[in-house]
């Protein structure tokens, strides 16, 4: 069931989804479950009437969207989903046959702080003149004032490969041995972060047989804004070698701050 408020007189056109398919924050020992945590996101495509049929029919079949609205004064579709804004991309590229881009992306709820997203492009290393330099794209959100989310979307690796990412304290990306990159960052008191897990730790990303991957990552106790600066870095495998992460870098970015949606 759906209900639409489309109209050629409208400049907006919003639809609410209901398709048997939960959109709601499920929470776990008070930590939200990453493949259900809500986001809004605005992506930039040029909108006639026959694609707005087309895309709108398409969108009401995807799982985890809960509205969505085409505003025709200035190109734009906001979604209000649990999908991964880099999936939705790529879904809005193909079925209107042009090259969408994300404009914002920002929580759900109205925070106190200004800065609630950021993204980092992550680069391959060494340049490889022969394929695309883009890696992927890390986006930042901050869903509530407890928890941030990064969504990590990676492309063009070898297939079938297990990498670590992380943020690191610093974004100087000077140093090819990566070590002007610091440690992994943690908000943490200085006296707390002698453990072996830091906050900036994001896990590991496995790499599909199309050298694809994606993950999603729900953080508390970290916010955005004190990630503005700071660097995201992937590599190849995970050796623990003096206390430090190290091995092969595959690719780096400064973490930057992106234009939020608001949504009256």
């Amino acid at each position: 069931m759906s209900h639409c408020c489309c109209s050629k007189k409208n400049k907006v056109a919003q639809v609410d989804v209901d398709n048997n398919h939960s959109t709601s924050v499920i929470i776990k020992s008070d930590v939200p479950l990453e493949s259900e945590v809500l986001t809004i996101a605005q992506f930039n495509v040029i909108l006639n009437d026959e694609l707005s049929v087309i895309l709108s029919q398409k969108l009401k079949t995807l799982p985890k969207i809960q509205s969505f609205e085409f505003d025709y004064t200035v190109n734009e579709i906001i979604i209000t989903s649990s999908l991964p804004a880099q999936y939705l991309v790529e879904y809005l590229s193909h079925h209107s046959s042009q090259t969408v881009t994300v404009q914002g992306q920002g929580p759900t709820t109205p925070l106190s702080t200004p800065l609630t997203t950021a993204v980092a492009v992550l680069d391959i290393l060494p340049p490889n003149p022969s394929q695309s330099s883009l890696l992927g794209v890390i986006r930042l959100i901050q869903i509530s004032a407890k928890f941030c989310m990064i969504e990590i979307s990676l492309s063009n690796l070898i297939p079938n490969q297990t990498h670590a990412i992380a943020i690191h304290e610093y974004g100087d990306l000077s140093d090819v041995d990566h070590l002007s990159f610091g440690d992994h960052y943690d908000p943490s008191p200085e006296s707390d972060q002698k453990k072996i897990k830091r906050a900036g730790d994001l896990g590991e990303v496995e790499i599909d047989e199309k050298g694809r991957g994606e993950k999603r990552v729900v953080k508390e106790g970290m916010e955005v804004g004190n990630l503005i600066g700071r660097s995201v870095v992937l590599k190849e495998k995970r050796v623990v070698k003096e206390g430090m992460e190290v091995g092969n870098l595959i690719g780096r970015s400064v973490v930057l701050k992106e234009k939020r949606v608001v949504k009256e």
